[in-house]
C-alpha cells in the first residue's frame, strides 16, 4: 500500500477499496446509487460520477450540529437509538448499491452503530457494499478526518492531531455482531494505523440488543486525552 504526505499535512493512500466499489458499480447495467454519510466534498461527487454513480448526501456532521451533538467526548445526555437516524436519513431512498461511512465508526459506541446499521437494512439490498475506515491505534483525533479524493481513487485523508482520544480499535468480530446483515468481503491495512473495510449486505437480520435501552452516549465512549492534558470540546468537521 502506498502511502505519500500531501501538501495539507495530511495522508494520501493509494485506496485498494475504493478501487473494489468503481469494479462494483461498473459491473451493473444501470446506474448505480451512492449513500454518503459525510459532509458534501466535490471531489467525492466528481469520483463516483466518472464512475457512473449517483450520489446522494446524508451529512451526518452537519446533523449532529444541529442537534448540538459533538464528536467531543461530552455528549452523555444522548440517547442511542434509532430513531436519531430514521430522521437523518429520512430522505433516503434506496435501495443503494454502496454506502459510505468513511471512519464515523471509530467515533460511535456499540449501540449507535447498531442503531444505525438497523435503518440501513431498508435502504440496501443483496450485494450493497458498506465501506469505512477504522483506526487500529491506541489513540485517534478527537474528530473524524477530512476525507478528499481524487480523480485516480487515491484517498486524501486529513486529520488534526492537536487532540487525542481513545480509539476503540473494534476486531473484526465484535463489527460483525453490530451489523449482522452484512458479512466482510475485504481488509486492507493501510500504513499509518488504518484499515479499509468493504462489507456486503446479505439479507436483514434481527440486530443485537442495546447494552442499555434508554440513555446512553450516543457518541462518547472513551476519555479525550489532549495534549496539553485538558478536557477538550471540538467542534465538528465541516
Amino acid at each position: 500500500m502506498v502511502t505519500t504526505q500531501s501538501a495539507t499535512g495530511g495522508r494520501v493512500f493509494d485506496s485498494k477499496a475504493l478501487h473494489l466499489l468503481t469494479e462494483h458499480i461498473g459491473r451493473r447495467s444501470r446506474r448505480s446509487h451512492v449513500l454518503d454519510l459525510g459532509p458534501p466534498r466535490q471531489s467525492i461527487l466528481d469520483f463516483f460520477a466518472r464512475a457512473g454513480a449517483r450520489l446522494h448526501i446524508a451529512d451526518t456532521p452537519r446533523y449532529l450540529r444541529n442537534h448540538d451533538i459533538a464528536f467531543a467526548a461530552d455528549c452523555h445526555h444522548v440517547p442511542a437509538s434509532k430513531f436519531a437516524f430514521e430522521e437523518l436519513l429520512a430522505d433516503a431512498e434506496g435501495p443503494y448499491q454502496i454506502v459510505l461511512a468513511w471512519d464515523y465508526f471509530n467515533y460511535f459506541n456499540r449501540d449507535t452503530i447498531i442503531c444505525l446499521m438497523s435503518r440501513l437494512n431498508s435502504l440496501c439490498s443483496r450485494g450493497t457494499l458498506l465501506y469505512f475506515i477504522t483506526i487500529v491505534e491506541p489513540h485517534m483525533p478527537d474528530v473524524p478526518a477530512r476525507i478528499e479524493l481524487d480523480a485516480d481513487g487515491a484517498l486524501h485523508y486529513q486529520t488534526d492531531r492537536t487532540y487525542l482520544r481513545n480509539s476503540p480499535r473494534y476486531a473484526p468480530k465484535v463489527l460483525e455482531n453490530m451489523m449482522p446483515s452484512f458479512r466482510m468481503q475485504h481488509m486492507f491495512l493501510l500504513q499509518n494505523g488504518l484499515q479499509e473495510h468493504v462489507y456486503a449486505f446479505s439479507r436483514p437480520k434481527t440486530p443485537p440488543r442495546l447494552n442499555v435501552l434508554t440513555e446512553t452516549s450516543l457518541l462518547d465512549f472513551s476519555t479525550p486525552v489532549s495534549r496539553s492534558g485538558a478536557r477538550p470540546t471540538s467542534p465538528l468537521p465541516r
